[in-house]
């Protein structure tokens, strides 16, 4: 009994493994015509086959996809085979080219063979619409967006393709092409990380703030570690005004990429705003981060002077100020804060002086 059990178990296994070891007529005669490239006998016999003993045999639907629906460009009938060919059975082998693969490796194998050819050509198109002649620029970028949507209905869940669709459409400022991408995306992939970001990103571009914070905190829930979700982030909470968390969110990006100048000015004008997380010295440990990194950054230096003035470090601020006017000799701004710092040092006539010059340039 436990040796008919071991039996049963072995055909069974056999049977979800290989179907039909002896074909129909008409299937054997679609093999030959598909060889000899005679795809429109090849489609007579798949129809018979269809209608015969082979109407649940994968193999048919495959060939039907991948040889006839597929060398016509009907994208959407040759899904439509393929995935029946896969509902029949996936695990299946059949004949694919000089291989045996199941079906589920086929399907992929012709999916991915014609989504690469159209993809490989959009990608060519959308380099050269960066690159190339400006002229050309909007032509490039239709080629490109007609080619990667032939690869996505080729290939409709390769996430890959929206992305650079998406690219395209931001190229051409086509806001409501780009609504739709990214809702189709996100669709499929409601968890990809560059997804979100990308969506959060282009949020935050267009003064979508809330919208943003959504795709951005999504984004950072999966992916904490990832530093352009995370500076995205911090910018986003600094233009919704939420400063604590802004602070917060540089302070993480800045553990992630320590000598990104751009997080230490915005981390330092955050310390400058007015109001509870208002630390002029914390902001000028910032801002003296990115000048020497960038000693000509004069708008940083400004506000370094800034700083110094708010703790009312009258001298480093002037020091400041001269630096910039330098560097910058129009800064009216500049002009008018160091006849500021250099009145709170008694100097009252050269004040005046500095006063007059600020009016002049404004």
């Amino acid at each position: 009994m436990q040796r008919r059990s071991w039996i049963i178990l072995i055909c069974s296994a056999l049977i979800t493994t290989f179907y039909w070891s002896c074909t129909s007529a008409e299937l054997t005669s679609a093999r030959i015509y598909a060889r000899d490239k005679e795809y429109d006998k090849e489609e007579e016999q798949l129809l018979l086959a269809m209608k015969g003993t082979d109407s649940e045999n994968p193999e048919v639907y495959f060939r039907m996809g991948s040889d006839i629906y597929a060398n016509r460009g009907e994208w959407e009938k040759m899904n439509e085979m393929l995935n029946k060919a896969i509902s029949l059975g996936e695990d299946i082998i059949i004949p694919v080219g000089a291989e045996n693969l199941t079906v589920r490796e086929g399907v992929e194998l012709i999916r991915g063979k014609y989504w690469a050819g159209f993809y490989n050509k959009g990608a060519n198109a959308y380099n050269d619409a960066l690159s190339g002649d400006l002229e050309l620029k909007n032509s490039n970028l239709d080629k490109a967006i007609d080619l990667f949507s032939t690869a996505i209905q080729i290939f409709p869940t390769e996430e890959k393709t929206y992305k650079n669709l998406l690219f395209c459409y931001v190229q051409k400022e086509d806001q409501e092409s780009i609504d739709a991408t990214l809702a189709e995306a996100l669709k499929i992939s409601p968890e990809d990380t560059d997804l979100l970001l990308t969506a959060g990103q282009l949020s935050l571009r267009d003064s979508a703030y809330e919208r943003a914070n959504e795709y951005l905190e999504h984004a950072f829930a999966l992916a904490p570690h990832d530093v352009e979700v995370v500076k995205s982030l911090a910018n986003n909470y600094f233009f919704l005004e939420n400063f604590e968390k802004a602070i917060d969110a540089y302070n993480r990006a800045l553990y992630l990429e320590p000598n990104n100048s751009d997080l230490h000015y915005n981390l330092g004008l955050l310390y400058l705003r007015p109001g509870d997380m208002q630390d002029y010295d914390f902001a000028e440990e910032e801002f003296q981060v990115v000048i020497d990194a960038n000693p000509d950054d004069w708008e940083a230096i400004l506000l370094i002077a800034e700083a110094f003035r708010g703790n009312e470090r009258w001298e480093d601020a002037e020091y400041y100020y001269r630096q910039v006017i330098d560097i910058v000799p129009d800064n009216a701004p500049a002009m008018r804060n160091l006849a500021v710092v250099v009145y709170r040092q008694g100097r009252l006539e050269e004040s005046e002086e500095l006063f007059e010059q600020a009016k002049a340039l404004e």
